[in-house]
């Protein structure tokens, strides 16, 4: 379940840093600057870093080691 949970953490940080990338990207690139494409790029770069943690820790508390007591 643990790895399970460490995998979701991986996986939910990647695909919304890769989508955040992917509007800067398009954002900047493009010929005209649209400010909100910029913002919701940033908003998912720093959902991913909040997600992605959340559901590390969520994997820590759920599932604690045999030895911990």
């Amino acid at each position: 379940m643990k790895t399970l949970l460490r995998i979701a953490a991986i996986m939910s940080f990647g695909f919304c840093v890769s989508g955040g990338l992917i509007l800067v990207d398009l954002a900047v690139s493009s010929s005209y600057s649209d400010t909100s494409i910029v913002a919701i790029g940033l908003i998912l770069i720093g959902a991913a870093f909040f997600a992605g943690s959340v559901v590390w820790l969520l994997a820590e508390k759920c599932c604690p080691r045999q030895n911990d007591k």
